[in-house]
């Protein structure tokens, strides 16, 4: 999950983009500090 919409930001703001979280075979294996999100515990690695 990014911190924008890669297909609609300029392409000036790309670089700027991080990553909020990331999931692979269906865990959770990164996800910044400061992103809130509710993700069931299961799901984290």
């Amino acid at each position: 999950m990014l911190s924008g919409d890669y297909l609609e930001a300029p392409g000036d703001e790309l670089a700027s983009l991080t990553s909020l979280m990331t999931v692979a075979g269906g865990r959770v294996v990164h996800r910044d500090p400061g992103f809130d999100a509710d993700v069931p515990e299961r799901l984290v690695r």
